[in-house]
């Protein structure tokens, strides 16, 4: 039996047209984008159109 994998998904974001949106520790995201860790957080925000996923930069 194999142990589950624990890959982490990484993925760039950068906040919508006239959106302002924190980080999950409060600071806020810069327009041209950072690099994050796809958490739930982050699924969420894309959900609701906070946040755009630019690009997926793969797993690690």
């Amino acid at each position: 039996m194999q142990a589950p994998s624990s890959t982490v998904t990484q993925v760039k974001v950068r906040p919508a047209l006239g959106r302002q949106v924190r980080k999950e520790n409060g600071q806020i995201i810069p327009t041209d984008g950072i690099d994050v860790v796809l958490s739930k957080y982050y699924r969420r925000r894309i959900s609701d159109g906070d946040l755009i996923a630019i690009n997926t930069l793969g797993e690690k």
